[in-house]
């Protein structure tokens, strides 16, 4: 072997070494996002993609009666479940997987400059502790959240939270009881 053949081999080997650093490089950067998780047997059913079915609102309140998918993941009720992440059961007839959920509307607020709040909880006797924060992380707005309803075996409090208040900007809402945290992003404008 020549001396030219050796010194490119050398570069190749170089390089595929480095193209292999890269990407092993990218994998680490994406691996937090990726889910190795495999679902329960007949939990995912493919023909569901591309054919969602319009969810149903009730008049001026959204259907939030929440399930917990097959997934472990909760959703806004079984409708939401079955045709936007195409699952085919849910864990428990009903209620979050988690020890609280909730949903806001709307997002971004109307005139009436009113948030309304359902939270739900996997157990009545719940305590949460429900705050709005700025993204500076100031304290904007707390209640504790407790005496909630049963609603055939979910529990629920709707409230409603005055924003007028509140300064145009981006908030985080959240909700928090025993050592779980749930939270959202909520936007704050100015209507004239």
């Amino acid at each position: 072997m020549n001396k030219s053949n050796h010194i490119l081999k050398m570069n190749k080997s170089i390089t595929n070494t480095f193209l292999n650093i890269c990407l092993s490089g990218v994998l680490m950067l994406l691996l937090p996002q990726i889910s190795f998780a495999q679902m329960p047997a007949g939990c995912y059913d493919s023909t569901l993609i591309g054919t969602p079915q319009p969810c149903p609102n009730n008049g001026n309140y959204p259907d939030y009666q929440p399930v917990c998918g097959c997934d472990g993941k909760t959703y806004k009720n079984v409708c939401y479940m079955q045709n936007y992440a195409h699952l085919t059961y849910a864990n428990n007839s009903n209620g979050p997987c988690d020890p609280v959920d909730f949903f806001f509307y709307p997002n971004p607020e109307q005139k009436d400059e009113i948030l309304h709040l359902m939270i739900a909880v996997s157990n009545p006797t719940s305590v949460v502790h429900l705050y709005i924060m700025s993204v500076s992380s100031e304290k904007i707005y707390y209640e504790q959240i407790y005496n909630f309803n049963n609603y055939a075996m979910y529990y629920v409090d709707i409230d409603d939270v005055p924003v007028a208040s509140f300064p145009m900007g981006v908030y985080a809402i959240v909700a928090q009881t025993g050592g779980y945290i749930k939270a959202y992003k909520y936007l704050k404008t100015v209507f004239q």
